[in-house]
């Protein structure tokens, strides 16, 4: 097993960060494809994201190269996204709309390290600096399904707690993505 470290990155990370998370963008012209991201970023929007609360924590060989990234934010929701939402239960809009609730925005992984546990320890690092958080996520289910992600999710711990769709998001049609928690407070609840 390879070993790696997990930090908080830094402006050294931000152009390796920008490429892993490019190389996930969904490209519609691509027949087969094993990409979700929705838009490209640069070590700019990093910054800037930064700049908003935004936070990136990078898993790092020996070498210090960058094997995978994840993104959280804490962010403002607001009613018209919690009517957006088709909730399977309404009781998980508390947790989403509470003080310990965290948003993973990003995960990406090099292509050349997938399926070596770099996620799951990167998820894993999450849990041991937000002990007692809510944790959320949306994966995209169309216009394709990134079953990957919703199995990694859900052996993880994570519920699929609703679904957003759109006939048309950003560049979209007939967009649809799941809304899945993982509220640490809560073992089990479903």
């Amino acid at each position: 097993m390879q070993e790696f470290k997990i930090v908080e990155a830094s402006t050294e990370h931000f152009e390796a960060i920008s490429e892993i998370h490019n190389s996930h963008v969904y490209d519609a012209a691509k027949v087969k494809q094993n990409r979700f991201l929705i838009a490209k970023i640069s070590p700019e929007d990093i910054a800037q994201q930064l700049a908003k609360a935004t936070q990136y924590f990078v898993a790092l060989d020996s070498q210090s190269h960058v094997l995978g990234l994840v993104s959280i934010s804490r962010p403002h929701i607001t009613e018209e996204f919690i009517q957006q939402v088709t909730w399977a239960n309404q009781s998980w809009i508390d947790q989403i709309l509470s003080d310990r609730h965290i948003y993973i925005n990003t995960l990406g992984i090099h292509n050349q390290h997938q399926g070596k546990g770099i996620a799951q320890q990167l998820y894993r690092s999450l849990y041991q600096r937000f002990p007692g958080a809510c944790f959320s996520a949306f994966v995209v289910t169309r216009p394709v399904l990134n079953e990957r992600s919703l199995a990694f999710h859900e052996k993880q711990g994570f519920r699929n707690v609703g679904t957003f769709a759109r006939d048309t998001f950003l560049n979209f049609q007939n967009y649809a993505s799941a809304l899945l928690v993982l509220d640490q407070s809560q073992p089990g609840k479903i």
